[in-house]
């Protein structure tokens, strides 16, 4: 399935064309479809079909204004299976109206459902596709023209579908490793530059409460250089599960470089967030320890505020957690 990158309401058409591939390869697919479309009307015409002319004149329009509303700035995948769906719709009544030209173009929709859809809805659009086609070839033509185009049409979802599947798993393995710290298993910054922006938007969709944790170890380095980067090691791993473990099921844990983590909270406000930090606060004196030395952590702690720019939001909660380390460690700042 064709992937997008995520940009600001910003970011002009041309800057996603030249740093988007996704976007890129929808722009050029959906123009070469709208001149396909606009010339097999005009062929239509010059005919004297004027039923597949006004169908592929539909066509056009609809890829057309897709063209405009993905330069316009609406999400492309948006754009792209709606246009997707219409296509496959007058695709199917070309192919209803005029089996001997319009089924050729049946094969080419079903490459691009598999391109633009998960696998899975992918093959539930084109098998519907294939049976209502097959179904009006069984009826109204003869049986060898039904047995071949259904042979054809079912090997032509079955590659895309094995494709789309492996392709899909292989696109998972990849974020997941691109998207995971390897040595405590939860998310790296990578992860939380994606994650704390789609938290924000949902937060700012439905007017809900936003909270996030700055959490450092304190005196890290004095621990890698006393008992050595193996017990460092073990340390930041017993810090990430003593948090992952005690907090709630919706709470995302990243780190994102060091002795540094972040804790994204969706719905907690301020108040809840200081009771929070300070039970962590707690667990870390009792459990984390480097062989016999206990190791406490300071917390930064700050709620988002409605159209704050995730820049100014990290800065307030990097200073909430610089205010902890200065003011003694072994606290949590509330900002």
């Amino acid at each position: 399935m064709l992937k997008f990158n995520r940009f600001d309401g910003g970011s002009s058409a041309l800057k996603r064309f030249k740093e988007d591939f996704g976007f890129r390869l929808l722009v050029l697919v959906v123009a070469g479809a709208f001149v396909v479309s606009g010339l097999m009307a005009w062929l239509r015409f010059a005919e004297g079909n004027q039923v597949q002319m006004w169908v592929d004149i539909a066509l056009a329009t609809v890829l057309f204004a897709s063209f405009l509303a993905m330069l316009g700035g609406v999400r492309p995948e948006y754009v792209a299976r709606t246009a997707a769906i219409l296509s496959n719709v007058g695709i199917l009544i070309s192919a209803w109206v005029d089996p001997a030209s319009g089924t050729h173009w049946v094969f080419v929709v079903f490459a691009v459902m598999f391109l633009l859809f998960g696998h899975f809805t992918a093959l539930l659009l084109t098998v519907v596709t294939l049976l209502c086609v097959a179904a009006r070839l069984f009826v109204l033509e003869s049986t060898v023209d039904f047995m071949g185009f259904t042979a054809a049409g079912a090997l032509v979802i079955g590659f895309n579908f094995v494709f789309a599947f492996r392709e899909e798993r292989h696109r998972k393995q990849l974020e997941a490793i691109a998207m995971q710290d390897s040595l405590t298993g939860i998310g790296n910054r990578r992860a939380f530059s994606w994650r704390v922006e789609a938290l924000m938007d949902e937060a700012r969709r439905h007017g809900t409460a936003l909270g996030m944790f700055m959490l450092d170890l304190d005196h890290f380095k004095q621990i890698n250089d006393r008992y050595g980067h193996a017990e460092g090691d073990r340390v930041l791993t017993d810090f990430a599960r003593i948090i992952h473990h005690n907090s709630r099921s919706i709470d995302e844990l990243f780190r994102l470089g060091g002795e540094e983590f972040a804790l994204l909270l969706p719905g907690m406000d301020a108040v809840h967030m200081a009771a929070h930090a300070e039970r962590l606060l707690d667990l870390f004196r009792q459990e984390l320890k480097a062989e016999d030395q206990c190791v406490t952590a300071s917390i930064g702690a700050t709620a988002w505020q409605p159209e704050e720019q995730i820049k100014v939001w990290m800065a307030r909660t990097d200073q909430a957690l610089y205010e902890a380390k200065e003011g003694g460690r072994d606290r949590v700042v509330v900002h």
